[in-house]
């Protein structure tokens, strides 16, 4: 969370609240960007609405469901399916999985979590059987999903479908620049926008945003990653697409312990030294860090990591555990932490809500010791 610091009417930075660690941060600047999505208009919204030209954000929420390949087996080929309402969507595949999806209706929930909508995953799956001739429930799910667009409202009150999903850029009085809408295939242009905006203060002719001219990442071949390590050929081939070169430190870290080469799910190719490559190179924190937003796996495989004692996130808190630092009653309080989440974002499909298992701490025993050091879980049955 964080308030706008302002000097002489002018945006100068900002007063950040850290929610995990406690305390407030200050971060002064010249210049201050507002690229918070959704959330775009609740910066300073007595601000913001003075503001004529400025428009308001009208969350549309959009749901998607996974289910195994060999349910929809699509090879390399997507599909376009037309759905009820005269809409379509689509279906991809998509990491081993078929992922069928979206949906677009006004949403007026909480945006922290946002759960997929039960009567949507009913519409994709309708869909979905009616064109394909298939006969998927919400019992064949491997996991869904849900996201909310930050659509433009317009002074009318027309339906989401109908409302720009153009990104839009604007400047209010304090001088705090705020870039919303847009879509993801959208964002590097949408940074191009804020970036240019910026550079224009500096007077005309100065230097200009270049993201069109920087590739992203390395890419390399899973026939150039390096033998061993103990990764099976699925988990190489996984490993190469998501990391690229950097696939050779996620190999590192499985061969330094066997244990690490392991499979987090059985019929996935996702391993553990994901789980120690995530805390040590990309900030993970937390078993959600590792399984929704460094790896995919809790989308893909829901149903099997949200199971009751499932071993899977076991085995991703002891490695982070081992490269964090937690204790085994820490551990044990990550692997609850992930099963609020899990159950908060409605990844599994179909569960009712407010329904729950294991969600508080239980004072159990520690099991045995695992990879050499951590008390507490065993990283795989």
């Amino acid at each position: 969370m964080a308030d706008l610091i302002e000097e002489g009417g002018r945006a100068a930075g900002v007063r950040i609240r850290d929610r995990t660690g406690g305390g407030e941060i200050e971060l002064r600047a010249d210049n201050v960007v507002n690229a918070t999505g959704v959330w775009a208009d609740r910066i300073r919204p007595e601000e913001l609405r003075t503001e004529a030209e400025v428009p308001r954000i009208r969350p549309s929420r959009g749901t998607h469901v996974t289910v195994a390949g060999e349910r929809l087996p699509l090879g390399t080929a997507g599909a376009i399916v037309p759905a009820a309402g005269g809409r379509s969507v689509f279906a991809l595949p998509w990491l081993g999985r078929t992922l069928i999806g979206t949906t677009d209706g006004d949403y007026q929930g909480p945006l922290e979590h946002v759960r997929p909508d039960p009567d949507d995953i009913t519409y994709l799956l309708e869909a979905a059987n009616a064109f394909f001739a298939t006969d998927l429930t919400p019992a064949a799910l491997t996991g869904a999903y849900a996201g909310v667009r930050p659509l433009i409202s317009l002074p009318d009150s027309r339906k989401s479908v109908d409302i720009s999903r153009r990104a839009e850029l604007f400047e209010t009085s304090s001088g705090l620049v705020t870039i919303t809408g847009g879509k993801l295939t959208t964002w590097r242009r949408m940074a191009k926008l804020a970036v240019d905006r910026i550079a224009d203060r500096a007077g005309p002719g100065g230097p200009r945003c270049r993201t069109h001219e920087i590739p992203l990442g390395e890419p390399v071949e899973p026939g150039e990653l390096p033998l061993g390590g103990g990764v099976d050929e699925a988990g190489r081939t996984l490993l190469a697409a998501r990391y690229g070169h950097a696939a050779r430190q996620v190999l590192a870290a499985a061969a330094e312990r066997p244990a690490l080469a392991r499979r987090i799910t059985p019929d996935m190719p996702d391993v553990l030294a994901e789980a120690a490559y995530a805390a040590r190179h990309e900030q993970a924190g937390s078993v959600g860090d590792v399984l929704l937003r460094r790896t995919r796996l809790g989308i893909l495989d829901a149903r099997v990591l949200c199971a009751e004692d499932a071993p899977g996130p076991h085995a991703v808190a002891v490695v982070l555990g081992e490269e964090l630092g937690w204790d085994a009653g820490r551990v044990e309080e990550e692997i609850t932490a992930w099963q609020v989440e899990a159950e908060a974002e409605g990844i599994a499909g179909g569960a009712p809500e407010g329904r729950s298992r294991r969600w508080e701490l239980r004072g159990r025993p520690p099991r045995v010791d695992l990879l050499g050091g951590l008390p507490g879980w065993s990283v795989l049955p």
